[in-house]
């Protein structure tokens, strides 16, 4: 049998008599006049407003940021011939592009621009790629022609100087 000390005078004091859990009755605890499942149903209740909040902070933050790149015209490929420029096009509209009179097809699909045929003999400004960052480049030195795009996402810096 397990008793307890007191702290005054160290007299044995036994325990209580029954374990309010033992016959699965759940004795209710008061604190500062509240019951347990009172302070629970209390914090749940604060726990349900925070994710709340927290679920309305997050969604406006997405909405103004979608919104905000929604209306603004993006990223764009700018097509030059002999230094001039001949054609701005957007990367979020997808077309495709005769060029120069017919030397060079521009493709411009999901944010990406790339040539996808040319009449010049090496044909390497098809090896190029896709382009759709910042600063990226497609060159047809036969044919004069340079595709380079604007306002995009900044490139990743492949060395430092």
């Amino acid at each position: 049998m397990l008793f307890c000390l007191k702290a005054k005078n160290a007299e044995r004091i036994p325990p209580p008599l029954t374990d309010p859990f033992e016959d699965g009755n759940i004795s209710i605890h008061y604190i500062n006049g509240y019951s347990t499942e009172e302070i629970n149903m209390k914090n749940h209740k604060r726990d349900l407003i925070l994710i709340g909040i927290l679920l309305l902070a997050a969604s406006a933050l997405f909405f103004l940021f979608t919104e905000k790149q929604a209306g603004e015209e993006g990223a764009a490929a700018v097509v030059t011939v002999d230094g001039t420029e001949i054609a701005r096009y957007p990367l979020n509209r997808n077309g495709t592009f005769v060029l120069n009179g017919g030397s060079n097809t521009l493709i411009v699909e999901n944010g990406e621009a790339w040539i996808s045929e040319a009449n010049c003999p090496d044909k390497l400004c098809m090896g190029f790629g896709k382009i759709s960052k910042n600063g990226e480049i497609i060159v047809c030195l036969p044919n004069r022609l340079i595709v380079v795009i604007e306002d995009g996402e900044a490139a990743e810096v492949d060395a430092v100087a």
